[in-house]
C-alpha cells in the first residue's frame, strides 16, 4: 500500500515534503514523527485521499479508533478520481477488518483495472457475500484463465449453495494445476462439508499419489476415513501425519476425540502425544491431549490430573480441561472439587451434556438433590437436542 500512496499528485513542494517524511515514518513504524508529519500534509491538501489513508494507518496503529475511522472517512470523499487510491483504500479497511466495506472499494477498482477482480472476488468471500464472490471470480477468469482462478469460482459456488459447479471448477483447478496440492484438499473438504465421505477419500488418494509425503494430504485423508467411520484406518492416516509433520495440532486433536475406537494402537498414540507434549511445555492443547489419553488407558491417573492442571494454568477458558479434571476428581470420590471444575466447565460450555450429567451424579453425592434434579433436566434437555433456554 505504501508503494501505492508514494505516487504523489501534483502539489506544493511542502506537501509533497511532508508526505513523504509521514509515509517514511510509518514504514518506519516511528508513528510519532509520523503523526505529526501526516497531520501538516492534511492540513495543505485537505482533499487529498492518500493522506487521509496514511493517517488512517498511522492512527489505527495508535489504537486510536475513532480518529482512525475518521480519517478513513474523509479519503473515502475524495478516492472516486484516484483509482490507485481507491485500492489502498480498500486495503486499509481489509487490515482493518471492515472486509464488506474493502471488498466495495476494490469492486469499484476493478471497474478501472480488471486485474483487480479475483481480489475483489476474494473479499466478497471474506464478507459472506458469495453471489457478488461468483460474479467477480467469473469475470477474472474471463481475463486470465488460470487454475487458482477456477479454486476461487469454485469456493463462491459453492458458498452459494451450487456444490455441482463447485465440484466441475475444483477440477479444472486440479486439471490445470496438477501438483498444487491444496486443489485436492479443497475438493475432499467440499466434498466432506457435503458428506459424501467416499468422494473425498476418492480425491485425495488421487493427490497422495502424488503427494506421498505430504502431512496434508494424510490429514485430509484422516478426517475423511474418520467421516466414514473408518476408524482404523484414520488412526493410521493421523499417526502418518504426525510422522512427516509433528506440529500438524488438529492430528493429534482427532485423535484424542476417537480414543475410544483406537485399538491396539493405543500405545502408539499415547507416545506420540507424550512426545508433543514433551516437545511443546507452553501447549495447553498438548498437555490436555495426552492427559485424555493416559485416562482412556487407565495408565497413570495422578499424571493426567497433573497435566490437566497445567493445562488450565496455561488455558483457563477451556471447558474441556475442566470438564476432564471435574470427572476425574469425581472418580476419585473428592466430589467438591469436582463439583467446582464441572460448574466451571459448564460455565464455559453449557451446551455439553456430559458435563451436567457428571456434575447432577456429584450433587448426589453432595446431598444437594435439588441441584442434582435441575442438572439431570439440563441433560435430558440436551441429549434430547432441544438445548438450554
Amino acid at each position: 500500500m505504501l508503494l501505492v500512496l508514494l505516487f504523489l499528485f501534483a502539489a506544493p513542494p511542502d506537501f509533497n515534503q511532508q508526505l513523504r517524511a509521514g509515509l517514511v515514518a510509518l514504514n518506519n513504524n516511528d508513528l510519532t514523527h509520523a503523526r505529526q508529519a501526516l497531520e501538516a500534509a492534511a492540513k495543505i491538501q485537505p482533499q487529498n485521499p492518500d493522506v487521509w489513508i496514511a493517517l488512517a494507518q498511522t492512527y489505527r496503529k495508535l489504537d486510536a479508533r475513532n480518529l482512525a475511522q475518521s480519517a478513513a472517512t474523509k479519503a473515502e470523499q475524495f478516492v472516486a478520481s484516484h483509482p490507485a487510491s481507491m485500492h489502498a483504500l480498500a486495503v486499509y479497511y481489509s487490515q482493518a477488518g471492515n472486509v464488506e466495506k474493502a471488498a466495495n472499494l476494490e469492486s469499484r477498482y476493478a471497474l478501472t483495472d480488471e486485474s483487480a477482480s479475483a481480489d475483489a472476488a476474494a473479499l466478497w468471500m471474506q464478507a459472506g457475500k458469495p453471489k457478488a464472490a461468483v460474479a467477480y471470480a467469473q469475470r477474472a477468469l474471463a481475463r486470465d484463465d488460470r487454475a487458482e482462478l477456477h479454486a476461487l469460482l469454485a469456493a463462491a459456488y459453492d458458498a452459494d449453495g451450487k456444490f455441482p459447479d463447485a465440484v466441475n471448477e475444483y477440477e479444472r483447478a486440479i486439471k490445470m494445476s496438477p501438483y498444487e496440492e491444496g486443489n485436492y484438499c479443497d475438493l475432499a473438504n467440499a466434498y466432506m462439508r457435503h458428506q459424501q465421505f467416499k468422494s473425498a477419500i476418492d480425491v485425495i488418494e488421487r493427490g497422495r499419489n502424488i503427494f506421498d509425503k505430504s502431512a496434508q494430504i494424510e490429514l485430509t485423508l484422516g478426517v475423511a476415513l474418520y467421516g466414514e467411520r473408518r476408524f482404523a484406518d484414520a488412526t493410521d492416516a493421523f499417526l502418518r501425519t504426525i510422522d512427516l509433520d509433528p506440529s500438524v495440532e488438529r492430528a493429534y486433536v482427532f485423535l484424542s476425540k476417537m480414543l475410544d475406537v483406537v485399538g491396539e494402537r493405543m500405545p502408539d498414540v499415547q507416545n506420540r502425544f507424550a512426545q508433543w507434549s514433551a516437545a511443546n511445555p507452553k501447549n495447553a492443547t498438548a498437555k490436555l491431549v495426552y492427559a485424555k489419553a493416559l485416562l482412556a488407558s487407565g495408565t497413570d491417573d495422578a499424571k493426567a490430573a497433573t497435566l490437566l492442571r497445567s493445562a488450565i494454568a496455561l488455558k483457563p477458558e477451556d471447558w474441556d480441561s475442566h470438564y476432564e479434571l471435574g470427572v476425574l476428581l469425581e472418580r476419585q470420590h473428592n466430589y467438591a472439587e469436582a463439583a467446582d471444575e464441572l460448574e466451571r466447565s459448564i460455565a464455559l460450555n453449557a451446551s455439553q451434556a456430559d458435563a451436567h450429567y457428571h456434575l447432577a451424579r456429584v450433587f448426589d453425592r453432595l446431598g444437594q438433590t435439588d441441584r442434582a434434579a435441575a442438572e439431570r433436566q439440563l441433560h435430558a434437555r440436551l441429549s434430547a437436542g432441544a438445548g438450554i433456554k
